[in-house]
């Protein structure tokens, strides 16, 4: 084949190919990644191919290879929650972060350590220091701000806001979710739950969006080519597992193509979210490097 041949083939192929590689690895970076992998093979191969009539099963051969690879250099033992980034113990930012702690009022201390690096909720907090849930609000709000005064230096203390837009999570699922962004560093978070508050975003400089796959009866592939405006912006998308598999895959693809940064199947527990609230935040600029 012609190099322009092969260049219209994988504009024509490319989505089918992250499906493929999506199917065999359930995971959106690493079927990004495989199908990399994939083009550069069919790019420098491409001209062994006699017939242009066979690139599409050849294609997904190569997509399928390129995935098994990926699968046979996972380890055993490798978790979403292995995402997490934290100071090392003998950094210099753990010590500042440590005195700093110490020097807040008991009280904030307990409950910004609990929040922040024991990963307690606030439901939880109130009822291990027996306070009210509005008194961990407060002492949490408290506490930042006097923490932001203490580590100004740090890069890692600049505010970034995250929102969650669904129309479609139970109120309680929503709260959480927001919680965990808020643990994983993102310092100003809103829920929003209207088709016409969502549309208000791509004006916003908000730099972490967590989209449900519909919103008030509308399709988020309706706005994420105006989010995807602010290439700074960080898009995390929740697609619904319970629909036929090919229907599934082709939303993945179509999320694929359409620029999104991450996708998580709903349902999912609490620990997965908050692994995706921690890699959202390492991606933005001013965080830790995935």
């Amino acid at each position: 084949m012609e190099p322009h041949e092969i260049e219209e083939k994988i504009l024509r192929w490319r989505g089918t190919l992250f499906s493929v590689a999506f199917g065999a690895l359930g995971d959106f970076a690493d079927a990004e990644d495989a199908v990399a992998e994939s083009l550069v093979r069919i790019v420098r191969h491409g001209d062994r191919l006699r017939d242009p009539a066979r690139f599409g099963a050849w294609a997904r051969q190569i997509a399928r290879t390129e995935a098994r690879r990926l699968l046979a250099r996972r380890k055993p033992t490798d978790t979403l929650s292995d995402h997490a980034v934290a100071p090392s113990e003998d950094s210099d930012l753990a010590l500042d972060v440590r005195a700093a702690l110490a020097a807040l009022p008991a009280s904030l201390a307990a409950t910004l350590s609990g929040y922040y690096l024991g990963g307690e909720s606030v439901g939880q907090l109130a009822a291990r220091l027996q306070v009210p849930e509005g008194t961990i609000q407060w002492r949490l709000a408290r506490g930042r701000g006097l923490l932001k005064t203490s580590l100004k230096g740090y890069e890692p203390m600049k505010p970034l806001s995250a929102v969650l837009v669904s129309s479609e999570l139970s109120p309680e699922i929503r709260r959480t979710c927001a919680e965990a962004l808020s643990r994983a560093g993102w310092s100003d978070v809103r829920c929003l739950t209207r088709w016409d508050d969502a549309l208000a975003l791509a004006d916003s400089p908000t730099v972490g969006v967590v989209l449900d796959e519909w919103i008030d009866g509308r399709s988020a592939f309706e706005l994420i080519p105006l989010l995807r405006a602010d290439p700074g912006r960080r898009i995390l998308l929740l697609l619904d597992k319970d629909r036929p598999e090919a229907a599934f895959r082709a939303s993945v693809s179509a999320a694929y193509v359409s620029g999104v940064d991450m996708l998580l199947s709903k349902p999912f527990s609490e620990s997965d979210f908050a692994a995706f609230a921690r890699r959202l935040r390492e991606g933005t600029e001013g965080g830790e490097a995935e």
